[in-house]
């Protein structure tokens, strides 16, 4: 069996995508009728919201789409399949697992934000029961806290996550003894020179 490639994606949340203008046009016309209108929304969904999030993720992150409909995976590159996923809601929903996911969500008319770039399987793993139309659902505070949990960070072995952020070259410890608690260095015995 031949190993998998590493997906290419390095869950990535957070980065701001411009979207094209007849896309930003859609979301400002949405704007205008639900001030025009109070009380009723205009929420592109569906097909519409699918294909815009499609045509954007593969321009940003150099994918090649599946031809329509293609089962399981929206686009893929060099690393494998991608299924993209957009919204301007709370929350996405899969019918499967899948290899990699990107997940988008429309923060304004001109804006959309990467929320997961990152596998699909423990995206999968924890969506909510399978609903009656077949889909699981997860929410993109979630998937934000997948994100963040699986980004690489600038620590040494994992002991100093979320206690200092190493922006320069080290030259001293930046922690106590007392802080480094058992994985503090006992001091080396000095040699004297003979």
């Amino acid at each position: 069996m031949k190993p998998r490639k590493k997906p290419s994606s390095d869950f990535t949340s957070g980065r701001r995508i411009k979207l094209p203008a007849p896309v930003a046009a859609i979301y400002k016309a949405v704007e205008e009728l639900e001030a025009s209108y109070p009380g009723r929304k205009f929420t592109p969904d569906g097909h519409l919201v699918g294909s815009i999030g499609e045509v954007i993720a593969a321009q940003e992150f150099k994918l090649t789409l599946y031809p329509t409909s293609h089962e399981g995976h929206d686009a893929f590159d060099a690393a494998g399949p991608v299924q993209i996923k957009m919204t301007s809601g709370d929350s996405v929903s899969m019918y499967d697992c899948c290899v990699r996911l990107i997940v988008l969500q429309v923060v304004s008319p001109e804006e959309a934000e990467v929320v997961y770039d990152g596998p699909g399987e423990p995206v999968w793993a924890n969506a909510g029961k399978r609903q009656k139309n077949g889909q699981r659902t997860i929410s993109l505070s979630k998937l934000r806290r997948m994100a963040s949990a699986g980004r690489p960070t600038d620590d040494i072995f994992g002991f100093l996550a979320g206690k200092v952020t190493i922006t320069g070259d080290i030259v001293s410890p930046a922690l106590s003894p007392k802080e480094w608690g058992s994985l503090y260095p006992p001091p080396r015995p000095r040699r004297t020179p003979r």
